[in-house]
Order: structure tokens, then sequence, then C-alpha cells
């Protein structure tokens, strides 16, 4: 079965390539099935926080008042540029993890094997979303600090749509801790438990540079 088979009304498979257009995420999403969903969601906004960064990167280097920081600005737009593109990869990523999850559903109970390789399925989905929503989360921190840093060293008049993207981000952030909780809950083998920790460390953090972003006068 393929993705688009799995997706229901969405028969293109280019319908979830990285450079499909928001209208075919959106509509991807909105379908009545297990994928597209919030984790395709969280990563398309963690892929527009990318894009404000960058935006707001080369913005300030238009500027030669802001000279001192243009080099810092260059890192930022293309490490920005970057995550977006690696932030839509990890949606379609996410797709093809649920659709794997929702094809597990449909594998045949009455079987001698059947339930065992339902389960089996289940869970190899369940935890192939979660790595890819840490991965997202990863991103969403290295996003909200170059957001935090250009909003409180780059172009002035920009500065809200800095904030912007650390908001954005923190949102991808939160929901890829929640999603990496979920997916791995009742799994107790090491790696997952390591994961789970490492998430609500990331997340930790990305919260408080949310909160500095709208504290004036905190280093960034």
């Amino acid at each position: 079965m393929t993705l688009p088979e799995m997706l229901g009304h969405m028969t293109d498979p280019q319908s979830l390539d990285p450079a499909a257009s928001l209208d075919q995420w959106t509509t991807a999403i909105a379908a009545p099935t297990a994928a597209a969903g919030g984790g395709v969601a969280a990563a398309i906004g963690l892929a527009l926080a990318a894009a404000l960064v960058e935006m707001v990167a080369g913005l300030t280097l238009r500027r030669e008042r802001y000279a001192e920081v243009h080099a810092d600005a260059r890192v930022a737009a293309s490490r920005a540029q970057a995550l977006g593109t690696e932030s839509l990869a990890l949606a379609r990523a996410d797709a093809t993890a649920f659709a794997a999850f929702e094809h597990a559903l449909a594998l045949p109970r009455d079987t001698e094997s059947g339930p065992a390789d339902r389960e089996r399925a289940k869970r190899s989905a369940y935890r192939e979303g979660a790595r890819v929503q840490h991965e997202l989360l990863r991103r969403a921190e290295e996003t909200a600090r170059l957001a935090l840093d250009l909003a409180r060293r780059g172009l002035a008049s920009a500065t809200g749509d800095a904030a912007t993207a650390v908001f954005l981000a923190a949102a991808a952030a939160r929901s890829a801790e929640a999603a990496v909780r979920l997916n791995l809950a009742g799994e107790t083998d090491a790696e997952a438990s390591a994961m789970v920790e490492a998430s609500a460390g990331v997340l930790a953090r990305v919260e408080e540079m949310e909160r500095r972003t709208g504290a004036p006068g905190e280093p960034a």
C-alpha cells in the first residue's frame, strides 16, 4: 500500500513532497486519517519559524548600521534555510510513520499471528513517530535560539517577526515533546526512556528562550 493510498483521497505521490504547497499540506492534515496530523502541523509551523528567521537575518544584512552582527546574520540565514528544509522533510517522515500506523490497524486479527503482528506494527510506527518528533524538537531548539538572537541584535523594526519565530518554534517544541512522550508511553527500554528524558530537557530550554523573548534587558 502506498502512502497516498493510505491517505485516502490524496492520489498524487508528490502531494506530501517537502516542496508541496501549503494548501496541499493543509489538505493532507484535514483528511480524516491518522496521517497527516499533529506532528506534520508542528513541523510546518517550525518551517514557518525558520522562514521568519531567514527573513529577519536577510533584512539585518541589508542595513549597514548592523554591520557588527552581519557575520552572525549570514550564519543564521544559511542555517535557517536548512532548518526549514529539514522541517518539511520531517513533516513527510511523520506522515509516513503514521500512515504505517494506520496500515497496522488494518492488519487482520483473526489469524494465529494476527494480534501479535498488529501490535508489533503499531509499536514500530509509534517509535518511528517518536524518533521523527525528537528530531523536530532538536531543530525547534536551534530555530528558537537563532530567532532569539535576532530579536535581541537584529533589525529593530523586525523584532516582532523574530519573536514570532521564537513563539512558533516553542509551539512546535511543545507538540513534539508531547508526541515523544505519548508515543513511547508504556515503553520501558533504555532507548525510549532516554529519548523521553532528553525531549523534556530540550523543551525546557526552548520554553526558557520563549520566556526571555518577552523579557527586555536579558542577555540572549
